[in-house]
């Protein structure tokens, strides 16, 4: 049987190649395709005894309505992230 580390990886990087092949499309697809992957991790950590496309489309149904919601909860942390590099900027 694979071990647990391999398979959270597999997770992560079959969600990455979904959002990828999204992003080929065009930019906002690919947003969309993240924002909705985004859960997927923790779908199949609750269930690990599920397919990692089951998780991505659980995922998928979870964050249906809430796409603005999790859009704005990112950009409001850029902020954040704009302090993170200002420390790097100065030396």
């Amino acid at each position: 049987m694979l071990s647990g580390r391999f398979l959270k990886g597999l997770v992560n990087v079959v969600v990455g190649i979904y959002t990828i092949l999204w992003s080929l499309i065009l930019i906002i697809p690919g947003v969309i395709a993240a924002i909705k992957y985004s859960m997927t991790f923790y779908v199949w950590v609750d269930n690990p005894n599920i397919g990692i496309n089951e998780a991505i489309s659980r995922s998928t149904e979870m964050t249906d309505r809430h796409i603005i919601d999790i859009f704005t909860l990112v950009l409001s942390f850029i902020g954040w992230m704009a302090l993170i590099f200002v420390p790097s900027a100065i030396f």
